[in-house]
């Protein structure tokens, strides 16, 4: 029985990271996409194309979009509206719901690598404002990630959370059992440990007799001569 407990409350605490690990694992395999607003002559735009495609080439999942803002002036113009930024500067990156004007590595890097690894779908604005797929869940203007928690990721956490509270009832149950065979070893030693403190005190009364019986033999002996 207590081989039983404990095997389930192994199982119990390794299976919240098991999950979590699972879960961990499929972070990163979706593309990421950057989409690079530009003007054919703008030295900026090939500079920050040079860097993204870079990125790209060490991480398969980045991928590079290039708009050219004269032939898709609706598409602009919306994104223009719904993350409302009123500067007709270039280039505009737009990464998920996110947005920089002009060129900040150390940002875009930190953007890139919140977004990569981030678990679960994140609202790629420009692909739904393409396709009229409406930005209402999107989250608007230079926010967090949107990582929406779906009815599946909850249940999820549901299960975690009664998993670690079980393997926390299996542990006090464990740490019980543990206290109440100790407290039983202690009581069937306590009759042993008296005996032995019985026999040591006949053991220390014997020397004790032995001893003075010696002292008083050598008195004698010293009276006598």
């Amino acid at each position: 029985m207590k081989k039983l407990l404990f095997l389930i409350g192994i199982f119990v605490c390794v299976f919240p990271i098991t999950a979590k690990a699972a879960v961990a694992s499929s972070v990163g395999t979706r593309d990421l996409n950057i989409y690079l607003f530009r003007e054919s002559e703008c030295e900026k735009c090939e500079d920050i194309k040079k860097y993204i495609s870079d990125k790209a080439k060490k991480n398969q999942n980045i991928v590079l979009k290039e708009i050219e803002v004269k032939d898709n002036k609706e598409t602009y113009n919306n994104t223009k509206k719904v993350l409302k930024f009123k500067e007709n500067k270039y280039p505009v990156i737009v990464i998920g719901s996110d947005y920089f004007i002009g060129f900040d590595s150390k940002k875009l890097d930190k953007v890139i690598d919140s977004y990569l690894n981030t678990k679960g779908d994140y609202c790629d604005l420009i692909s739904h404002i393409e396709n009229n797929l409406g930005t209402d869940n999107c989250i608007k203007g230079n926010s967090d990630i949107y990582n929406p928690i779906t009815p599946f990721k909850m249940v999820i956490i549901i299960i975690c959370i009664l998993v670690i509270l079980w393997c926390i009832y299996i542990m006090i149950g464990l740490l019980k059992e543990y206290k109440q065979e100790l407290k039983k070893e202690r009581e069937k030693e306590k009759p042993r440990k008296e005996k032995l403190e019985v026999k040591e005190a006949k053991n220390n009364q014997k020397d004790n007799i032995k001893k003075n019986t010696k002292e008083n033999v050598k008195k004698k002996s010293k009276k006598q001569s």
